[in-house]
């Protein structure tokens, strides 16, 4: 390992080799320092996020905008991961995220808190016959290629509901991911379809009417399992994400 050298003492060439390992070590046990740190403290780390597609239009960039007004925020960082809810659930018990947003499933491992509604509509191509109503009822779709969601997706079984609930049973013709290859599909006149109206966005490439005789709406929650253990960090956005909107939906209801 070492060698004489006159007064002092030189590396060999196996205590070269063994000194560069020694160097990664120390900077490998450096860096669990400073992770560790990061997750002790609640106002810096990293959060890793899971979101439904919906979501990151406009909600996802708007609450990440809010939380850094508060400038104790800013040196915390965000990972985003678009997925779907089953997705997102089965990314938390991988322990791959700390905070997911989207439906609500039935699993009773995950708590879903909400966050805010989104009203269903029906869309059709600008020249489809209903483009020019402002309302329309399933029944006047009940015979159209329906575009929607895959069996998988968490927002399927809503759209079931509708028409169960109005003894309709629907044309499915296509069965894709999200909302935008649902509008993308319609707007290429191959069906219509049932989305939910985005939070703050309008759907640009096809015509949204009202469903008429339904009160048709799907609540988005932030997801976590029972018992999880958040970083400060992570808990400390929860919270905020939490305050945030039950203030933002008291001011709508004052108007």
């Amino acid at each position: 390992m070492f060698r004489k050298a006159g007064r002092g003492v030189t590396l060999t060439k196996f205590g070269k080799a063994f000194l560069r390992h020694a160097e990664r070590s120390l900077q490998e046990l450096e860096d669990g320092k400073e992770e560790i740190a990061q997750m002790l403290y609640p106002d810096r780390g990293t959060i890793v996020l899971s979101y439904a597609s919906s979501m990151g239009f406009n909600f996802i960039p708007y609450i990440i905008s809010c939380f850094y007004e508060e400038e104790s925020n800013r040196q915390i960082e965000f990972v985003f991961e678009q997925r779907s809810t089953l997705e997102t659930v089965k990314l938390f018990r991988e322990g791959s995220i700390d905070i997911g947003f989207g439906s609500r499933t039935d699993d009773p491992d995950m708590f879903f808190s909400p966050i805010y509604k989104e009203k269903m509509v029906i869309v059709v191509p600008f020249q489809h016959p209903l483009a020019t109503r402002k309302a329309v009822s399933l029944a006047e779709i009940a015979r159209e290629n329906l575009v929607t969601w895959k069996k998988c997706c968490a927002s399927r079984p809503e759209i079931e509901a509708l028409f169960r609930n109005a003894n309709i049973t629907p044309n499915i013709a296509y069965e894709v991911q999200d909302e935008v290859m649902i509008t993308g599909i319609v707007a290429k006149g191959l069906g219509v379809g049932i989305v939910p109206r985005l939070l703050g966005r309008d759907y640009e490439n096809v015509r949204m009417l009202e469903i008429e005789g339904q009160k048709a709406s799907r609540t988005m929650y932030m997801i976590w399992p029972q018992n999880h253990f958040f970083p400060p960090a992570a808990e400390r956005f929860r919270d905020f994400v939490i305050h945030h909107m039950a203030e933002f939906q008291a001011e709508k209801r004052k108007f």
